[in-house]
């Protein structure tokens, strides 16, 4: 079962003819998958379709195909890059008659790889780079197609290098057709995820790593016991701040005395002995 990612958006909205669809976050099986838009795009049979992107990428195989099913459609199709457009989401763009580049977006190609973590024999591992070599000429051909400003050549060396363009420079290579308003970035990625290429800037918006329920953090290293009791203390006078006094705590029944529950209550008492402002 294809494990959905936390970081992933698809969305889509109708408006009269035209169907938008928005790709935010890791192309792959689960979530921004080719079936989901195929499907989406069936009920709606649209007379025009308009891509919004912000991705790092994802599924070489699941990207190719977004891109061919939006081509098979035959209407009039337009790609919006709204911040990061890398890897196999620039296949994508591509895909789409015109692609209109935010000001201040990101642009990258490069070549296609994988992660091994398996036993593997020398025979499994040309079988492997056969098979990159090939997802590697269809990515070479899907820009090709669009008709770009730089040569065969060009494109590889561009690719062999994992080249971060800008907007300028994307046009200038024929990647895209216009160049819009800058718009506030989002972040599409971790770190983490961008750290698996080789010259991801460092300036990229990223977001959080997710919590993992099945791999808690590890404590922050270097951290003692009085440094975390201070963070707390520091975190309670902050939230202090914002609240006033609501009264005097009542005075304690020397016959009735406090239960051991009680006694936990009155700590946070102690803390939060307050109502807001």
């Amino acid at each position: 079962m294809t494990k959905k990612n936390n970081l992933s958006k698809l969305e889509f909205k109708n408006e009269g003819s035209n169907v938008e669809i928005s790709i935010y976050g890791v192309v792959d099986a689960a979530d921004i998958s080719a079936k989901n838009i195929k499907d989406t795009l069936d009920a709606a049979n649209p007379e025009n379709i308009t891509l919004r992107i912000n991705s790092v990428g994802g599924d070489v195989q699941e990207g190719i195909a977004i891109g061919n099913i939006i081509k098979s459609y035959g209407v009039p199709s337009i790609a919006y890059i709204d911040s990061l457009c890398a890897s196999i989401a620039t296949v994508i763009a591509v895909s789409c008659d015109k692609v209109v580049m935010a000001d201040n977006a990101s642009f990258m190609i490069h070549n296609p790889s994988t992660m091994l973590m398996d036993v593997l024999t020398s025979d499994d591992l040309r079988k492997i780079a056969e098979a990159l070599d090939s997802m590697k000429k269809s990515i070479a051909q899907s820009y090709l197609s669009r008709g770009l400003k730089i040569d065969e050549k060009k494109l590889i060396e561009l690719m062999d290098a994992e080249t971060w363009m800008t907007a300028d420079e994307a046009l200038e290579y024929g990647f895209i057709d216009e160049i819009s308003n800058p718009v506030k970035a989002v972040a599409c990625a971790t770190r983490k995820m961008l750290d698996v290429f080789r010259n991801a800037p460092d300036d990229v918006p990223t977001q959080k790593e997710p919590e993992d329920p099945d791999n808690p953090k590890e404590p922050e290293e270097g951290k003692t016991l009085d440094d975390l009791m201070q963070q707390l203390f520091d975190t309670v006078d902050e939230i202090k701040k914002q609240y006033k006094p609501e009264k005097e705590p009542e005075p304690k029944d020397p016959d009735n005395p406090d239960d051991p529950q009680q006694g936990i209550e009155n700590i946070f008492k102690a803390f939060f002995n307050t109502t807001k402002k």
